[in-house]
């Protein structure tokens, strides 16, 4: 009976038990049971990592998306990410310059450094950016940074025409 008892608390560690598929029985060997399973049904199926999931998690019924959502929600949706967007252009514009950055190509590839952009007003730096030809991308940030620029470019023309 306690060796009975001790392969229980084997097949409790093991988790083999609690799931049904099946135990260790008195004479050490593992095999499904009739009672093992009967007894495994009775029980909720529990795992070992419960602990970690919120109880708040488990109901996936809590999480689904309405079927009806109107325009004034998409609307309210957009509005907030474009204020998002527009509000971290304008951080960014504000600390655009500040600071002291690491930059060795200045000092041991001066020819691959390229003219800095234009400070002082909000926003004259973009206009330059935009109109950096392709050699010059080559010339200062290699053939991925020019791959990269012409993949950015591809995507922006293939999904603005599904705006």
């Amino acid at each position: 009976m306690a060796a009975a008892a001790a392969l229980g608390m084997v097949n409790n560690v093991l988790g083999v038990g609690a799931v049904g598929v099946g135990t260790f029985d008195e004479f050490g060997a593992y095999g499904t049971s009739n009672a093992a399973s009967e007894a495994a049904a009775a029980v909720p199926l529990r795992r070992r990592l419960d602990w970690l999931i919120p109880s708040y998690l488990e109901n996936p019924d809590a999480f689904a998306q309405t079927e009806d959502m109107d325009f004034g929600s998409i609307l309210t949706i957009a509005a907030s990410n474009i204020a998002f967007g527009i509000g971290c252009f304008f951080i960014y514009e504000l600390f655009r310059g500040k600071g002291v950055h690491f930059r060795p190509k200045v000092h041991w590839q001066p020819e691959k450094v390229p003219k800095p952009l234009p400070t002082g007003k909000f926003f004259n730096w973009i206009l330059p950016l935009l109109q950096i030809d392709e050699e010059t991308v080559l010339r200062c940030a290699g053939v991925d940074g020019l791959i990269y620029i012409r993949f950015m470019n591809l995507g922006l023309n293939v999904f603005s025409t599904f705006a």
